[in-house]
């Protein structure tokens, strides 16, 4: 975590080679798109480092709410994820802070979101304009708001 004014600093670091980046998953500024980072070496004699890491461009980012679609709330435990379509890319991980989720994806890589909950209907994202291709493609910076209502499973199978 930093302060205000972007510094931090870290305590007891044995002597090796470190790589230093940022990241904020929701604002878009992810590992896959701020990789690599500044080399800083550590070692007896220099002990202590000063390093400046400049954010590069924000990869794309889809972000939203997953609930419930007959109470509405908020689906706690879940999974969303994207499968690239013509790159090989994927991304699964997400971010929730607030009951919203946030999923860094592939610039400029069509792929296919899929969101699940047990005990609920999996839910595969299709795009209004063209619902016969239900792929998402985003450029660097561009967000897009996937707010995912998932229906609950009836009660016979949401038990198997």
């Amino acid at each position: 975590m930093t302060d205000d004014q972007g510094r931090f600093s870290t305590e007891h670091l044995g002597a090796g080679k470190y790589e230093v980046l940022a990241t904020n998953e929701s604002e878009g500024y992810s590992l896959e798109n701020q990789s690599p980072g500044k080399n800083v070496t550590i070692t007896p004699k220099k002990p202590h480092a000063t390093v400046a890491v400049q954010l590069r461009t924000k990869g794309p980012l889809l972000w939203g709410t997953i609930t419930d679609k007959r109470t509405g709330k908020a689906i706690e435990a879940f999974q969303i994820g994207f499968e690239g379509i013509d790159c090989e890319a994927g991304a699964g991980a997400y971010q929730r802070t607030d009951d919203y989720y946030y999923l860094p994806i592939p610039a400029d890589c069509a792929g296919v979101i899929t969101a699940r909950a047990r005990g609920y209907k999996g839910w595969v994202y299709t795009d209004s304009s063209n619902p016969s291709r239900p792929v998402l493609r985003l450029a660097a910076g561009e967000r897009k708001r996937l707010d995912i209502s998932l229906e609950p499973l009836p009660k016979e199978l949401s038990k198997r």
